[in-house]
């Protein structure tokens, strides 16, 4: 992780302060500063229970950074507030990144597991740190996948690694 993206990242998370005081040029810059040309972002998957009780995993669509940057500025129009949790280096550029978030009396975390080059993120996957996935006794088979099962060997040109992401190196 570099000191250039942590001051981005935290940059970014700073325009989050509730009072939506900051400029639409501002933002977008903070968000370019961040946000690679080519970024993608993978939510975490849904599930869902059937009837006869069992429960599926529906996976979602991807994000392209357009429409990440259309979702940052509605909640930045909401009011919300932001509070960095932690950021920690897990791999060679790989960030695992946990965020509080407030709109209103709503609040809730988010956690994300983020591939960056250089000083900005091209890739995301949000982590589900539902019960249910930590749960020892919860069913496991194929239709309940626990939170490791998104682990995908990544060879690179220049190192091999586990990351937590679908991530084409050569790109």
């Amino acid at each position: 992780m570099s000191y250039q993206f942590e001051i981005a990242l935290r940059q970014f998370i700073a325009a989050f302060d509730g009072t939506n005081s900051i400029s639409q040029a501002d933002f977008q810059s903070r968000f370019d500063n961040l946000y690679h040309k080519n970024y993608t972002f993978y939510p975490k998957d849904e599930k869902v229970t059937g009837e006869d009780g069992f429960i599926t995993i529906k996976t979602q669509v991807p994000l392209t950074r357009n429409e990440v940057f259309e979702s940052w500025s509605n909640k930045l129009a909401s009011g919300t507030k932001m509070t960095l949790i932690h950021i920690r280096k897990i791999g060679l550029d790989c960030i695992d990144i946990k965020v509080r978030q407030v709109t209103g009396q709503e609040e809730n975390t988010f956690r994300v597991i983020s591939k960056t080059t250089g000083q900005q993120v091209i890739a995301s996957r949000e982590i589900d740190e539902s019960p249910e996935n930590y749960n020892p006794f919860f069913k496991k088979g194929s239709n309940n996948r626990l939170p490791f099962a998104d682990i995908v060997k990544t060879a690179c040109a220049s190192t091999t690694s586990l990351v937590l992401l679908d991530y084409e190196c050569n790109s």
